[in-house]
């Protein structure tokens, strides 16, 4: 018994009762002045509600603090949003610009060649996996008009011949690629000449130009073209500029390393020359 009123809440309990006992007494005697025992009161509770004030204000401060948290998570969203949406508007803004520049570019070769009659409008889907610079596949077949030795074209210059044609597709190889002769003309002398792939001058990009005769017919910057000997090709379209000029090994003739004035590698619209007329150069040897 003696240890239970030794213990420290039991002794606060028993002063605090007492304490309330007096009070009351007090109270009683004074017929209800209650000034004393409300200041006993206060400070005995002020500690304990200034202790639950602060706690309540920390408590609506937290809750404040996540609602103005989920408010902003909300408006972050809305602004995500509403940039993304812009983002996505101004990008196929571009998309079309660029599509609509590319038509214009198109448009202007078919009024520039009045040669040309039949044109498919095409998108390379694959290249040779092996070879960029080899062969690609084009999304345009058989159902568009499309057949095997038509030219591909991009309004920068010819990049390839059509050697497969399926109903929605057709495989090309490139102007680069050995094996693809193509009868061409120096722009400026009208000097006829071969342009054919070369397996060394592919790998940085370049064409050969053969069979040009001795003498100034061709100097480095000359534009080369078709010249719409053998049928296959339109007259006319630009295939690329000297290099550089060399003799043969032989010294009968010279060549010319060209370079394509058409991007090959990265070329992605490209048109289909699927029909065109045949127009001789009077100038052409």
């Amino acid at each position: 018994m003696r240890e239970f009123f030794k213990r420290p809440y039991v002794i606060i309990l028993m002063i605090i009762s007492f304490l309330l006992l007096v009070l009351m007494i007090y109270s009683a005697a004074t017929e209800g002045d209650m000034d004393i025992f409300q200041n006993v009161l206060g400070t005995v509770f002020t500690p304990m509600q200034k202790g639950a004030a602060t706690v309540k204000d920390y408590f609506t401060e937290k809750l404040s603090y996540f609602t103005k948290y989920d408010d902003l998570k909300e408006e972050n969203k809305r602004l995500r949003e509403e940039l993304n949406k812009a983002y996505s508007n101004e990008r196929e803004k571009l998309r079309l610009e660029q599509e609509n520049t590319e038509l214009k570019k198109y448009l202007n070769i078919k009024d520039t060649h009045t040669n040309i009659n039949g044109l498919a409008y095409g998108r390379i889907i694959a290249r040779d996996a092996e070879d960029y610079l080899s062969s690609f596949t084009i999304d345009k077949g058989t159902l568009h008009g499309v057949t095997v030795n038509n030219v591909v074209i991009t309004p920068d210059g010819v990049i390839g011949v059509v050697y497969e044609v399926g109903f929605n597709f057709s495989k090309a190889t490139t102007i680069l690629e050995p094996g693809t002769p193509i009868g061409a003309l120096v722009s400026r002398t009208r000097d006829a000449a071969i342009i054919e792939g070369d397996n060394e001058l592919k790998k940085d990009g370049f064409c050969k130009l053969s069979l040009l005769p001795s003498g100034q017919s061709a100097a480095e910057g000359d534009f080369v073209e078709t010249s719409g000997l053998g049928g296959i090709f339109p007259k006319g379209l630009i295939i690329g500029r000297v290099k550089e000029v060399h003799p043969e090994p032989y010294g009968i003739s010279h060549y010319a390393v060209v370079e394509p004035t058409a991007d090959i590698l990265n070329a992605k619209d490209v048109m289909i020359i699927t029909s065109f007329e045949e127009i001789l150069d009077e100038n052409t040897d």
